[in-house]
């Protein structure tokens, strides 16, 4: 079994293009019914198809809305996407079209739940019946079902493309579509809108009210604290700069009382301890002008003073004067150093008090700035609380008036390009595009069902496959009677077939067995053959048939002829020449008869024939005796060719047993009938038994069938051809396969 598949792939790689046309054409009618079949059934069913109506509308979707108010920031930004959100913000724009909202929008606007042709129950009559089929309808989810979005490449539009069997309704639903979602897309704008200010207006309201009390608290402090007319800064501004003056005043006083001190204590240090006025050392006195002037005046004095006593006697008038002159001059010297004295203590102890009274009014300001700053704290953060209060209901009343005014601005960043119309020419079903399926799908499923079949077919249809699988010689070919002849001899002969050669003569199945014959001539040229076993593997291959064609061939060649019935479980030969089979060859095996009086003539002339006989109990062993030896080599000097018709090679050992007494076995295949396995099994039987397996026969191949006349006229091209002259009854394709020949052999 092994080896046999190994045969059939090698076999299969060999398969040519031509073999592969032959078996479509073998089985023409198979593949012309079943294209036909095909190509009918893809009409019914396209015109049987309802007619599918398709509408389009076109949105443009742009990237951003179209900006009236430059300076007003909407709530909801209409597209305003980035570049590299492009791809996000458009698919979701396609699943928003795809989406249920957008899908009941549409249903509901068209009342599409209560429209039978679009729920598809326009063939319900019965109102209550189609009441309860409307109730359990689910519009969406048809709707959903129909539509397709398909964006266009590199570009921001949009097909909304919706199918169906009513083309007005395709249109009006496309269209609707479009529109509700462009309003979904507006309606989303204004619902966040809307929302927005409704929020904004309740915090409006909560914003007021806080700023009123912040508002008041503020009020209430600086009225408290006495800072209505005057800001909390301007307050601080003020001690602040009053501060500064105040430091610089007590730098200053300062300044005057080291100032002061110094000359009051360089003037002490300089009066002389000797009370000698004119000795005084202090640089303040002595640079004052009247003391200068004193001194000059007193030496001057102290000079003449001198001068005269020096003349005159103290008593001396112009002494004594000079000498009260000298005396009030130092009077007055001295009165003078003490007021300067008295002057310098007096600044500084004025600068003293002054210096206290800028420091006690320094520490007063600087008491009066440390409140005004505990206050400036509380004013400050009620003052924060107040602004912040304010700035944010200023935003949020600026913010809600913007609100107001974009919710009256109806823009979008989608519109209606162009409106689906009412179409004209349904898109489903494609007749020729159908059509042209069917045709293809019927040469596909045709053409791959005939190869499948000769896949499949296991049979040996032609001398190549004999060839191929077997591996043995053809010896030749047997033709399939016409039907012509068939009809025309079947009334006049029974088993006609059996001897059709004897009666045709100048047929081609008669012609066909002279070729076998001339082979088997050729196959042992030193050696001839003379006892031939002629064997198949199954039964009702045509053993009987071959025999008695080929032994009416072989006689009329004037050589002796011995046909001999060697199946005897199943005997035929008898019937063929229609003649009795009372007696034959097991009563010569057994010895009731001689072999001449068993052997009978034919009308054929050289043509003998040796019938079974009784059909005995023990077949295989009267096969293997040595009394049928022995008549088989009393019969060797009497004929020049003893054919022996055997039972099958698979079905019991009788072929087995008679290959060891012949001279060569062929082993007969049936057109179209034979399995490869059985006759590959048949084949390698025999070779275990080192059968001289000569070659086999083709049988029942049939010359009308232009897959089998082709392989006829390739075999005889190959091993030679036949001649014959036809008779006038014959049919015009003898002729024609005549001249074929005739042709190819030339």
């Amino acid at each position: 079994m092994y080896t046999e598949q190994i045969e059939n792939a090698e076999s299969w790689e060999q398969v040519s293009l031509k073999e592969y046309l032959w078996a479509i054409l073998k089985r023409k009618w198979l593949v012309l019914f079943i294209f036909a079949l095909i190509v009918f059934v893809s009409v019914i069913y396209t015109i049987r198809q309802p007619k599918i109506y398709a509408a389009t509308a076109i949105v443009e979707i742009d990237i951003q809305a179209d900006r009236v108010l430059s300076n007003v920031n909407e709530v909801h930004q209409l597209g305003d996407v980035s570049y590299f959100d492009n791809q996000t913000y458009y698919q979701t724009q396609y699943d928003i079209i795809r989406s249920r909202t957008v899908a009941e929008m549409v249903v509901e606007r068209l009342h599409l739940d209560s429209y039978p042709l679009f729920l598809g129950l326009e063939n319900i009559t019965d109102e209550a019946e189609l009441q309860e089929k409307l109730k359990k309808a689910n519009p969406v989810a048809i709707l959903k079902a129909n539509l397709m979005v398909i964006p266009r490449r590199d570009s921001r539009l949009v097909d909304i493309r919706y199918t169906g069997r009513d083309p007005q309704l395709v249109a009006t639903i496309a269209n609707t579509i479009a529109e509700a979602y462009i309003e979904q897309n507006l309606g989303r704008k204004l619902s966040s809108t809307r929302n927005a200010i409704n929020w904004l207006t309740e915090q409006i309201q909560d914003l007021k009210g806080k700023l009123e009390i912040s508002e008041r608290e503020l009020y209430e402090f600086r009225k408290a604290n006495d800072i209505i007319s005057l800001g909390m800064g301007e307050r601080v501004n003020i001690i602040g700069v009053r501060l500064e003056e105040l430091s610089r005043q007590v730098s200053q006083a300062e300044m005057r009382v080291m100032d002061a001190k110094a000359k009051y204590k360089s003037t002490i240090k300089g009066i002389p301890k000797s009370g000698k006025i004119e000795d005084i050392a202090s640089v303040s006195i002595n640079e004052n002008p009247l003391i200068k002037e004193l001194k000059t005046t007193l030496v001057k004095l102290d000079n003449s003073y001198s001068e005269l006593r020096v003349k005159y006697k103290d008593k001396h008038p112009d002494v004594q004067l000079i000498k009260s002159q000298l005396k009030k001059t130092r009077d007055s010297l001295r009165q003078e150093i003490t007021n300067i004295v008295d002057g310098q203590k007096s600044n500084y102890l004025a600068a003293e008090t002054s210096l206290k009274e800028v420091k006690k009014e320094l520490e007063a300001a600087k008491d009066q700035a440390m409140n005004l700053t505990g206050k400036s704290v509380t004013y400050n953060r009620l003052l924060r609380e107040k602004e912040s209060n304010q700035s944010v209901f200023e935003q949020v009343l600026v913010r809600l008036k913007e609100i107001d005014l974009s919710g009256m601005l109806k823009v979008n960043n989608i519109r209606m390009l162009d409106e689906a119309k009412t179409p004209t020419v349904p898109i489903k079903p494609k007749v020729k595009l159908n059509i042209i399926i069917g045709i293809l799908m019927g040469l596909l499923i045709s053409i791959g069902t005939a190869l499948l079949l000769e896949v499949m077919d296991k049979t040996l249809k032609s001398t190549e496959d004999v060839e191929r699988f077997l591996h043995i010689p053809l010896l030749g070919v047997i033709p399939r009677v016409p039907h012509n002849e068939y009809t025309e001899l079947a009334a006049k002969h029974r088993n006609f077939i059996d001897i059709f050669s004897f009666l045709n003569p100048q047929s081609s199945l008669a012609e066909c067995c002279r070729t076998v014959r001339t082979n088997l001539s050729f196959i042992s040229p030193g050696k001839p053959l003379k006892r031939i076993l002629v064997t198949s593997a199954s039964p009702r291959e045509g053993k009987t048939t071959i025999v008695s064609n080929l032994g009416i061939t072989i006689a009329k060649t004037g050589k002796k002829v011995l046909l001999l019935d060697s199946d005897i479980r199943r005997p035929r030969i008898h019937k063929a020449f229609d003649i009795h089979n009372e007696y034959g060859l097991s009563n010569v095996i057994m010895g009731t008869m001689t072999i001449d009086e068993a052997i009978r003539q034919t009308p054929v002339e050289n043509l003998d024939i040796l019938t079974c006989g009784a059909i005995p109990p023990n077949p295989a062993e009267l096969l293997g005796s040595e009394e049928f030896k022995a008549i088989i080599n009393s019969l060797d000097e009497r004929y020049d060719w003893i054919f022996f018709d055997s039972p099958p090679v698979i079905a019991v050992t009788d072929s087995s047993i008679l290959s060891g007494l012949v001279d060569g076995v062929i082993l007969v295949v049936k057109h179209g009938k034979t399995l490869r396995e059985v006759a590959i099994r048949a084949k390698k039987q025999m070779s275990d038994i080192k059968a001289n397996l000569l070659g086999a026969i083709l049988n029942d191949l049939d010359l009308d069938n232009r897959e089998t006349g082709n392989y006829y006229y390739h075999y005889y091209h190959r091993y030679g051809y036949y001649h014959h002259e036809p008779n006038d009854n014959k049919d015009k394709k003898h002729r024609k396969k005549k001249s074929i020949i005739k042709a190819k052999s030339a």
